[in-house]
C-alpha cells in the first residue's frame, strides 16, 4: 500500500496538492474498531497469534526515533 506522497510522485503531481489529497483519502465509511477487528480476524486465520492471559501479544520495532518527511521525492521524467 502506498502513502499519499507516493501517489503524488507516481502521478508526477505538484507537491502542493498533498493537503488536498489528504482530504480526498479520508472517509467515514468505516469505523477504526471494525477495521481493527477485521484485521485481527484475517491474521488469526493465516497466522496463529501468541496470547498471554487472553490478550494478543504484538511485537514491534523498539526504535523511538521520530521520522519527519522533510522532502518529497520529485518526479523524474
Amino acid at each position: 500500500m502506498c502513502g499519499i506522497s507516493s501517489v503524488i510522485a507516481a502521478l508526477c503531481m505538484d507537491p502542493k496538492r498533498y493537503t488536498s489529497l489528504l482530504k480526498f483519502f479520508r472517509s467515514n465509511a468505516f469505523q477504526t474498531g471494525d477495521l481493527y477487528m477485521k484485521l485481527i480476524h484475517i491474521i488469526q486465520k493465516g497466522i496463529p497469534l501468541k496470547t498471554v492471559n487472553g490478550r494478543i501479544v504484538l511485537v514491534g520495532d523498539p526504535i523511538k526515533i521520530a521520522k519527519e518527511g522533510l522532502c518529497m521525492a520529485s518526479c523524474q521524467k
